[in-house]
């Protein structure tokens, strides 16, 4: 754990060292994407590093590290996602580049654990622990990959402003499968909308 910690340390505080986060978000987007990469317990370490060391970027290192106290793993790689996006926008840059596939990435990861949590409860699991496991699927769906989605917003018109010859269709729906996205789901997120953004 101290070394994935030293780690993501290093690369948030290489990131501050690169000047002001409002004249370039590009490296605040990196922090936010390296703190994704955290569980709970490393997050929590790390916000500890940052109130004793505060980063010269004061208001992106007070952010990040309510972020880093953030309790919930996947609202903090939600957040990194929404952050990426922002701050690509502010730039008039696509996300790449921005570190955002490790956050998609994360997100699979979480989506992927849930559900196998749930496949693998037995058949004599109290209700109350199948409806619990149900639940978080259902959440962590929502929260990625749900029609009311922000982070899907936010992917749809990263993708259809990106340039790509196909409009972005590809692009978008690479994206959603390193969610862990249903790429069959009728009416999913990998539908792109007629209304396109």
């Amino acid at each position: 754990m101290q070394a994935r910690v030293d780690l993501a340390e290093e690369r948030i505080r290489a990131a501050d060292a690169q000047g002001s986060w409002f004249q370039d978000p590009k490296p605040a987007a990196q922090a936010f994407v390296t703190l994704a990469d955290l569980s709970r317990v490393e997050r929590r370490a790390l916000a500890i590093r940052l109130r004793d060391r505060p980063l010269e970027n004061v208001l992106g290192g007070m952010s990040l590290g309510d972020n880093a106290l953030e309790r919930d793993d996947a609202t903090v790689v939600r957040d990194a996602i929404l952050v990426a996006q922002e701050l690509a926008y502010l730039q008039g840059q696509a996300l790449r580049g921005v570190g955002l596939d490790a956050a998609l990435a994360r997100a699979g990861e979480l989506v992927r654990a849930a559900r196998a949590k749930l496949a693998q409860l037995p058949p004599t699991a109290p209700d109350t622990e199948r409806q619990k496991a149900r639940a978080e699927v259902d959440r962590l769906e929502a929260m990625f990959f749900g029609q009311k989605s922000e982070a899907l917003g936010m992917l749809r018109r990263d993708a259809a402003q990106g340039g790509e010859v196909d409009g972005g269709i590809a692009l978008h729906e690479s994206r959603l499968r390193a969610m862990g996205a249903d790429p069959g789901a009728k009416n999913g997120p990998m539908e792109w909308p007629t209304d396109r953004p």
